[in-house]
């Protein structure tokens, strides 16, 4: 079990989070150069089967060759990352003597590559041995990742598994995981279903507004300005990309705005959505992604007792209200400006889900374990976050 003490000292930690950036659908060729320069010779490219279909990957794998590498491709199998994929990955990585990670896809498909350079940086170790906070010691082999959704996972310092022996949904936090180069943009970002993209775009705008409200520590202001500018990438272009959902332009923005709230999150840690999300994965073992359309407004309206100061300045500083607005009307604007972008862009399942009221007292406790770990304790009373919970339970 982490604690607040090994999150508190993770923070303090002043390594080299370089991390460089190639925009644009030719940013898989552009990256040549760097790749070379990196040292790559042999490359494992790691993504689904859906993107290894498609014609593009073809072309791109036939450039790598061209430009003389050696490339080897692990195809997912699982809808999420599991141990047994990043076992799978690793297994091609050892055979072929692979040196660099080049990763196509999105949380799940990115999530896997950095697990598959800890294990093979590490390998007397069990992926399990890394659960935790700051238990990855060694330098990763490259990671590239070419996002083909909006995703924090290209930016940010965490990794998340689940664990198919135990049936838990894992997390590791380390700086030695965030990615050497990130490529935003690509052809294949309208492969993916919009559902798919949805979720990753609404889970983009979680993290960034979390990771500058929930902050305990105010002096990483770098940070705190990257959440600024991933909200305001975000709520500038999501409209925009439903309305014309092949614009490139359009792609690219929501595609900054996941990277930027990716680096905005490294000094935030695991904020309360995050948090729920996990536990219901851990209780239910299905895709929590159903419940975030109309788990977050819920969230961003019951902590505005409590964070209204800094939900009004982020609200002042993505312009949502003026520089002289009263904490009030300045938080309720940006809090009405969240529900919007939501209900725009919510799920029009009928399939609603449903918490059974059997399991809130354990999920609860499970909830406030991991808040008093990030410094989160004060977000929401035990009180409110119980009738959080009720709202989403089976009448």
């Amino acid at each position: 079990m982490a604690t607040n003490k090994q999150f508190q000292k993770f923070l303090r930690l002043d390594d080299d989070e370089t991390e460089k950036v190639f925009i644009g659908t030719v940013a898989v060729y552009d990256v040549v150069p760097e790749l070379k320069n990196i040292g790559a010779k042999r490359i494992l490219i790691l993504c689904d089967g859906l993107t290894r279909r498609q014609r593009e990957f073809e072309i791109l794998v036939g450039r790598y060759k061209e430009a003389g590498f050696r490339v080897f491709v692990y195809c997912r199998v699982d809808s999420t990352t599991t141990d047994r994929d990043v076992d799978g990955g690793l297994k091609i990585y050892k055979e072929y003597n692979c040196d660099t990670i080049i990763v196509i896809g999105g949380n799940a498909d990115i999530n896997c590559a950095k697990l598959v350079a800890v294990r093979a940086s590490n390998p007397d170790k069990p992926l399990s041995y890394f659960v935790g906070i700051d238990r990855v010691k060694y330098r990763l082999p490259n990671i590239i990742c070419l996002a083909t959704t909006p995703t924090t996972s290209i930016s940010d310092c965490f990794a998340e598994y689940y664990d198919t022996d135990e049936n838990t949904w894992n997390q590791i936090i380390s700086n030695n995981l965030i990615p050497t180069i990130a490529l935003l943009g690509s052809s294949l970002f309208v492969r993916n279903s919009i559902e798919e993209i949805r979720k990753n775009i609404l889970m983009c705008f979680c993290v960034a507004i979390e990771s500058y409200i929930d902050s305990n520590e105010d002096e990483y202001f770098e940070y705190k300005a990257g959440s600024i500018n991933a909200c305001l990438e975000l709520f500038n272009s999501v409209d925009k990309f439903y309305n014309d959902i092949s614009n490139s332009y359009y792609q690219e923005k929501l595609l900054v705005g996941g990277f930027y709230a990716g680096v905005a999150s490294r000094k935030s840690g695991m904020g309360l959505t995050k948090i729920i999300l996990n536990t219901i994965t851990n209780v239910y073992g299905m895709d929590s992604g159903v419940v975030l359309d109309s788990l977050f407004p819920t969230i961003i309206q019951s902590i505005s007792a409590t964070r209204k100061e800094r939900i009004a300045n982020l609200s002042r500083s993505t312009y949502f209200s003026t520089k002289s607005s009263d904490d009030n009307s300045a938080a309720q604007a940006f809090i009405d400006s969240v529900v919007r972008v939501f209900q725009r862009t919510s799920n029009t399942s009928k399939d609603k889900f449903r918490i059974y009221r059997k399991d809130i007292d354990k999920m609860v406790a499970m909830i406030n374990k991991e808040l008093v770990v990030y410094g989160l304790s004060d977000i929401i009373s035990t009180q409110n976050l119980y009738q959080l919970l009720l709202a989403f339970s089976e009448s």
